[in-house]
């Protein structure tokens, strides 16, 4: 987002778009001032979205989604007249977050109004969606300028661990893997299960 960011400051430059050039130079001034006189005297530079709470997955880093069913969410209508203000304010750029942004029904349509003021925008998600056909192409297709994929809820991948140690370490170990596991997926490839009788709730599946 930062590259795109100076790709638009520079094809200002190049269009001598005062104006533009002017505002921005102005308001990252007064971000200084505001915190002198401890008095707001810029507009927003960037924009940030939290356009959903939902989310399809439960990172045990992350507590959002537990406010799915708490705050209200906001009608696609509702963000296309944010989007038109932010527009109206100009910001250099607008960042998509949530939740889970993918699973919200309006969300090529707000990304499509905002590239159709012309401003930046880039988007964070866990991706899974993007396995859905055609999901990912039409993201692409609203011109999106950037997107992060986070991995932080991807399963914990153990490979035949704890092979060779004392019965009290496993069991502590068992423990530990228990009170991990109802956070997040784990899952322990082994050739001897007997080693994780100690894992409660555990579910096995044997291949071969």
């Amino acid at each position: 987002m930062r590259k795109k960011l100076i790709e638009v400051l520079k094809d200002r430059i190049s269009h001598a778009d005062v104006g533009w050039l002017v505002r921005q130079g102005w308001n990252l001034l007064s971000v200084h001032a505001s915190f002198k006189r401890k008095k707001v005297m810029n507009s927003p530079i960037f924009g940030g979205f939290v356009i959903t709470y939902r989310c399809n997955e439960t990172c045990p880093m992350c507590n959002v989604y537990k406010l799915r069913d708490k705050v209200r969410g906001m009608k696609t209508d509702e963000w296309l007249d944010i989007v038109d203000q932010f527009a109206e304010l100009k910001v250099a750029g607008i960042s998509i977050a949530g939740g889970e942004p993918l699973v919200y029904e309006g969300i090529l349509d707000v990304i499509r109004r905002i590239k159709s003021h012309k401003i930046p925008v880039s988007i964070s998600t866990n991706g899974l969606l993007l396995r859905r056909k055609g999901l990912a192409d039409e993201l692409l297709d609203t011109g999106i300028d950037s997107i992060a994929i986070s991995i932080d809820g991807a399963s914990l991948i153990l490979d035949d661990a704890l092979g060779y140690t004392d019965p009290e370490r496993l069991k502590l170990m068992g423990a530990v893997l228990t009170k991990v596991g109802r956070e997040c997926q784990i899952i322990i490839l082994t050739c001897v299960p007997d080693r994780y009788n100690n894992v409660g709730e555990a579910k096995v599946v044997r291949l071969g």
